[in-house]
Order: structure tokens, then sequence, then C-alpha cells
């Protein structure tokens, strides 16, 4: 059975909730768990508690503020699998800032192009993802992109003319109080489609409708806060924002972010994990079961990721449920169980 949507958001009557306030109800429920780990090559962030991201993205929202970006303004966010990724989108929504959302990797042209086309005036990522060396992608594009008025680093390490809004600097207390922001703002969410294409287009979905997926998703397959999710998608799609992060806050399942990809570092990962609900592209389904990781007691479930869900293995001989999380390329997903 699929599930559009627009049926999602009519059958939950939670989807009505903003992002931010799913994050403070979060925080109050269970503070001291652990909300957020990151994992892959260059993943330095400390875990993060729902504790401590709930303060992060305050403190994000603040300083969003103080540097003059206005509610109703956009803000151009690099999305790499990182903890200060999800704190920008969060700390963003909360500030009353619409959260533009860019694939790791694009180049600082497409970058340009989003920024100039989406109308941000700030633009933020990681220094450094993998091979990608996103602090030169950034200030390129801030160079031809006349609207950008700020760029914010979310670490590692410091980039040189942008202001550090990392998780370690949103730690660090400050000489005088960043205040709180206080907007009635419902801000929609940015998403790149057609990521490959040198002139990317963004669709902008309402919160409601990211949050209406994460409910369906964690319901199929009754996601709780017994198993963590391991995720290898960004928040840079529909599919990773709403079935990692926002389906971590939702249901307290600890979100252990893989990225960029590495078969070995993969497997040392999916190995400590333990049995997890793992979110995956379909294209190393095959890879998947041919390594024997979709085995009895390997895994809680299996989501794959894709635009056709035909094209998924009919037979990976999963002993677990499957789940296609399958986009339309115009910024809707259905979900669905394999073989149901």
């Amino acid at each position: 059975m699929n599930v559009a949507v627009d049926q999602i958001t009519s059958e939950h009557p939670l989807a009505a909730f903003g992002l931010d306030t799913v994050a403070r109800g979060a925080a109050r429920l269970r503070a001291d768990r652990v909300a957020f780990v990151e994992a892959g090559q260059g993943a330095r962030s400390e875990p993060a508690t729902y504790g401590d991201f709930d303060r992060l993205t305050l403190a994000f929202s603040g300083h969003l503020r103080a540097c003059g970006i206005a509610p109703g303004e956009r803000i151009l966010i690099v999305g790499a699998a990182r903890i200060g990724v999800a704190v920008a989108i969060l700390g963003a929504i909360g500030a009353g800032v619409e959260p533009v959302i860019a694939p790791a990797h694009l180049s600082p042209a497409a970058l340009a192009f989003l920024a100039q086309s989406t109308g941000a005036a700030a633009l933020v990522g990681p220094t450094r993802y993998g091979a990608f060396d996103a602090e030169k992608a950034m200030m390129d594009t801030a160079a031809t992109a006349p609207g950008i008025r700020l760029v914010g680093s979310l670490g590692p390490g410091e980039c040189d003319g942008a202001v550090d809004l990392s998780p370690a600097a949103l730690r660090e207390p400050v000489d005088r109080p960043i205040l709180h922001v206080t907007t009635s703002a419902t801000p929609r969410i940015g998403l790149t489609l057609a990521p490959e294409q040198k002139a990317p287009r963004v669709v902008f979905l309402s919160q409601s409708e990211v949050v209406a997926i994460a409910l369906e998703f964690a319901s199929r397959l009754r996601l709780n806060g017994e198993r963590q999710i391991l995720s290898t998608l960004s928040p840079a799609s529909l599919a990773g924002l709403a079935t990692g992060p926002v389906a971590a806050l939702f249901f307290g399942a600890p979100l252990t972010w893989f990225g960029p990809f590495d078969a070995q570092g993969f497997i040392e990962t999916l190995d400590k994990a333990g049995p997890c609900h793992l979110i995956a592209p379909e294209t190393i389904a095959a890879d998947l079961a041919a390594a024997g990781l979709i085995a009895p007691g390997r895994l809680e479930s299996l989501s794959l990721s894709t635009r056709n869900a035909s094209l998924v293995p009919p037979s990976i001989g999963a002993t677990c449920p499957v789940a296609l999380l399958a986009g339309d390329g115009e910024g809707r997903m259905t979900i669905s169980l394999a073989g149901a």
C-alpha cells in the first residue's frame, strides 16, 4: 500500500506542529538521552542529547537575529549529514527564517544559482565534507551572489571570513546575551530538486508535510526509542530529512548520521550500532545483501530511498521489514512496504 503525503497530512493531527515545537517537546521529554551522533570520514562533533540540541538551535536562532537575518528571509544550507546542519535547519525555523537545503558537493556556480534564485540572505555549511572543500565553495558562492550578507561555518574548524556557527562555538558562553527569538512566522522548507543539473530548482514544502511523512514512516516501521536509526541520507532530500532528524525528534530513536559514504567505515558503524533501522539509497541494496548485511538479527528494518520503487531488487533476502521511500522528483513522496 502506497501512502501519499496529502493523505498522511490529513490523517495525523500532530502534523500541524512546527519542527521547532517538536524539538522543544523532545527536550522536555528526554533531555539527557542521546539524540544525534555523527559517523563517517571527518565526523568530529560530540554526540548531542535532546537537551543539547534544543539549546544549540535556540543559540543558532539568536545568532541569526544578532547578525541581522530577519524573519521571512531565507538561508541556504549545505546539507551534509552533520549535527550542525540539523541545528541550522531547526535554528532557522525557530527564527522564522526559511531554510533552503542544498546537497553537498554542488559547484559554486550551482550554489550561487540557488542563492540568487531563492533570494537567500545567508549561506552556511560545513568547512569540509569528505573530499569536498565546502569552505572554498561557500566563499566562491558568496563572491558571486550579491544577496548573501552572512556566511556561516558549521565546522569543523574555523573558516576565514565566516561567522562560526558550529555546535562547538554555539556551546561557548558569549560576552553578551543572545536573545531568544519570538516569531509567529511559519517558515517553509526548501529542498533542491535535480541537483545534478547546472540550474537546480527548489520546491518549498510546509513543515506539516515533512512532519507527516516522519509520522507515517515511524508508524509503518513501528519506530520507538528502543532501536536507533542509522541513516546514510543527508537532510538535503525529503526522505533524508523526514526519516532522519525529524523522526528522531518525534520518537526518541537516536539518529546516527553516516556520511560521506565509504564501505569499510559503514560496516564498522553498522556493527557498532547493532540491530537498527537502516536508511540508505536503493542503489546499494544489492550490495548490502551480497555482503550479508541483511541477515537475521542485523537490522530492525531497512528503508530504501528511490525515485522508482519498481527498480528496487524484488528479492534481496531481507529478514526484516523493507520500506520503499519513493520520491517523484516534484517534492512528493510515497511510502510502501515491500511485498505489501
